[in-house]
């Protein structure tokens, strides 16, 4: 019974499809208005929120970049919808590129859930997420392991790999 505000940072977003209204954002004003936020952006843009069971910024028309948004939209989004109050969880479910905009988002962020797999080539990557993040061990960071097989090798709990972080929950 939580308020939740989902926000989908892909930078191409495809997640319309598992909503029952995935219908884009088609009105020019509100990419106007993303194209240079106000301070309160979040109130400019709320009239387009959508509700299924939680509040979420419908996907966007094309690819930010095609929209000529700039990605750090997504964090004036949330900061000021935080701001706001109206929400007691923020999600913002962001891809799998690590780069400035994405360290900016995990610097916002109360807990950032990171989502891996058991699979090698998982934990590697993961291993290199986790030795470019300050605080990785902290109590704000929790991974969580996807899609576990406890038929499948398990990479995660290898004698020969060293991990960077430990696993919250499979």
């Amino acid at each position: 019974y939580k308020k939740v505000l989902y926000i989908n940072a892909e930078r191409l977003q495809t997640f319309g499809r598992f909503l029952d209204n995935g219908t884009p954002i088609a009105t020019a004003d509100v990419y106007a208005r993303l194209t240079n936020p106000t301070p309160n952006v979040y109130q400019d843009i709320k009239h387009t929120i959508r509700k299924e069971g939680f509040s979420y910024l419908p996907p966007f028309k094309a690819a930010i970049m095609s929209l000529g948004l700039k990605y750090s939209v997504y964090e004036k989004i949330a900061v000021t919808a935080k701001k706001s109050g109206e929400y007691d969880y923020i999600v913002i479910d962001a891809d799998t590129t690590f780069d400035e905009d994405k360290a900016n988002l995990l610097s916002i962020a109360d807990k950032v859930i990171v989502v891996t797999n058991q699979t090698s080539s998982s934990v590697f990557a993961t291993n290199m997420l986790a030795s470019n993040i300050n605080g990785i061990n902290s109590d704000k960071y929790i991974f969580l392991c996807n899609d576990f097989d406890k038929d499948n090798f398990n990479a995660l709990i290898a004698p020969n790999v060293e991990m960077k972080f430990s696993v919250n929950e499979y």
